[in-house]
């Protein structure tokens, strides 16, 4: 029965498996809907993981995130956090302290979120929504056990840069690293 319960949980990576960019992998586990890393590809201007397999294959629509996980702020990790987030607006949001500071310098003040080619007012909104979306993120103590449902998540440090971390979730019955 352990074992069964575990084989109904579902891995599907989006972006990011066999190439460099995109990074976001969804995991559903003891029923809790999970985003790990929301990126872009580096190679052009917004081209993100294929989110509509997700939508094909696992959600009705982007409010069935429960969590958004974030492993560290390199772009291929966060690049396309605005356009997830801004439609996951039952996800709790998660990442390091550094992390999450990191990631309002990439994606605010360096302006990796906007399209050069927006128009000014445009572009305010946009930097507005994401620096809303910044200050929503939970700051999560490395090495700190998290309760969401069912589910322990834990950051761990992973010395790829400041605030990048390996996140374990487990619950009575499965563990994922």
């Amino acid at each position: 029965p352990e074992r069964e319960s575990c084989m109904r949980n579902v891995f599907l990576p989006l972006a990011g498996a066999n190439e460099v960019g995109g990074s976001s992998y969804f995991v559903k586990l003891e029923g809790v809907n999970v985003l790990f890393d929301c990126g872009a590809r580096l190679r052009a201007q917004f081209s993100y993981p294929n989110y509509s397999l997700l939508l094909e294959e696992q959600l009705d629509d982007f409010g069935q995130l429960d969590l958004i996980l974030i492993s560290h702020a390199h772009y291929d990790h966060i690049g396309s956090l605005y356009s997830i987030a801004s439609s996951a607006v039952n996800a709790r949001i998660m990442a390091t302290r550094t992390t999450k500071e990191l990631m309002r310098l990439q994606l605010i003040d360096f302006e990796r979120s906007l399209n050069p080619r927006e128009n000014e007012k445009i572009r305010k909104l946009k930097l507005q929504r994401v620096g809303e979306i910044i200050d929503k993120i939970i700051e999560v103590p490395v090495m700190t056990s998290i309760k969401h449902q069912s589910l322990s998540i834990t950051f761990y440090p992973a010395g790829h840069m400041a605030g990048a971390c390996m996140i374990s979730i487990e619950s009575t019955r499965c563990k994922l690293l």
